[in-house]
């Protein structure tokens, strides 16, 4: 599930400067499974939970679990995992 979406106004907006990053999902090895692109016009909230839906059910390595990175897992920006 992408947990990005701030459900009150003391919690960061994780989108801010990450919009046009590519969605990565890793498995729960760690190991990259899908690199998406970003939108033409950037990443929304329901845009991510469309897309993390589909890509989570259309790859076996992911049946088990997942975490979800805005870029690379080296820019630190998780959006969501299997594991909230």
């Amino acid at each position: 599930m992408i947990v990005a979406r701030p459900i009150n106004e003391r919690e960061p907006c994780l989108l801010e400067g990450n919009r046009y990053k590519d969605l990565y999902l890793y498995d729960l090895d760690g190991n990259l499974v899908v690199r998406q692109n970003s939108p033409y016009e950037g990443w929304t909230y329901d845009a991510l939970e469309l897309v993390s839906e589909s890509l989570t059910t259309d790859y076996e390595a992911l049946q088990f679990g997942w975490d979800a990175y805005l870029g690379d897992k080296k820019d630190d920006c998780c959006v969501g995992s299997s594991e909230v």
